[in-house]
């Protein structure tokens, strides 16, 4: 069977991903679903905009070398049993997205990469890549509810990052 690294982002629990790991278990991938350390912390309050940038790339490359032992025990290690070594397609959400798209661009035994949302700054873009990529992105900011107030600094802020994420994407 093709073998699936899911890999999710910073903060979120991996019982987010139960129903879609399921149903691409069910359709015949044997789904391993990868943990950070780092996503069990919760996002450090009061970054910059550069100062969270910073910190994202610093935990891709963590992520990216996490991902990269288990696709080594896969191949030969303690989970070589479970599939297909030459059939490994890495998914992940968000930053496990990123980081997923940076093992594509170094692994070249990856089949392809699944990037669900995630960033494309710093070291994750995709330059140097030659595997297929899906990715899927929202059009939505993230702290912003019509709901609430904010004062115009973070609205701006919001949307300087808004525009530079768009030409991040653009790739």
């Amino acid at each position: 069977a093709p073998i699936l690294i899911f890999s999710h982002g910073w903060t979120e629990p991996a019982r987010n991903y139960r129903a879609l790991l399921g149903e691409l278990a069910s359709n015949g991938y044997t789904v391993l679903n990868l943990t950070h350390q780092s996503s069990l912390d919760e996002e450090p309050p009061g970054l910059s905009l550069k100062e969270e940038n910073e910190l994202v790339e610093k935990l891709a490359d963590v992520m990216a070398n996490n991902i990269q032992y288990v696709i080594d025990e896969v191949r030969s290690g303690s989970l070589k049993s479970l599939g297909d070594p030459n059939k490994i397609i890495l998914v992940g959400h968000s930053l496990g997205g990123a980081a997923s798209i940076m093992v594509s661009r170094t692994d070249p035994a990856i089949s392809g990469c699944v990037n669900l949302d995630g960033s494309l700054t710093g070291n994750a873009k995709t330059d140097r890549l030659t595997k297929p990529l899906l990715m899927l992105i929202g059009d939505h900011q993230k702290g912003i509810s019509e709901d609430e107030q904010h004062p115009e600094e973070v609205v701006r802020e919001h949307a300087k990052f808004s525009r530079k994420s768009l030409e991040e994407y653009e790739t």
